[in-house]
């Protein structure tokens, strides 16, 4: 994850977990005194679910502001299998809204890329 030097951050170790691929930031934007949470996640398999569930309840404990971005490897454009796939829906139990919704990857016409946050934009 790359975050800009001008901007006041630090890494939020204790939200990781050695077993996924996920890292998590708290950044202020300059004058802003708020500073929310961002994380960056790749999940390769399904077996991780549980994980990157628990992962995201823990942030949502925190009642911060929160973006998480990856590539979940749910292809967001079919509506009815990921609508029912219990990750997505773990996500949406705690009010996190995917923020793409078109395709990202062009050559399969999928949307496995998500960006999700549970802060309302304006």
């Amino acid at each position: 994850m790359y975050v800009n030097n001008e901007l006041k951050h630090s890494r939020r170790t204790d939200l990781e977990d050695s077993d996924l691929e996920i890292i998590w930031q708290t950044i202020c934007c300059f004058k802003s005194k708020r500073s929310p949470l961002f994380c960056g996640i790749y999940r390769p398999s399904k077996e991780q679910d549980d994980l990157v569930e628990k992962n995201m309840e823990l942030a949502y404990l925190l009642n911060c502001e929160t973006i998480t971005t990856g590539d979940l490897n749910i292809d967001y454009l079919k509506q009815a299998s990921c609508n029912k796939h219990p990750l997505r829906r773990a996500v949406s139990s705690i009010n996190f809204k995917q923020l793409v919704t078109m395709v990202t990857r062009p050559r399969s016409g999928t949307c496995l890329e998500h960006v999700y946050t549970n802060f309302q934009i304006v």
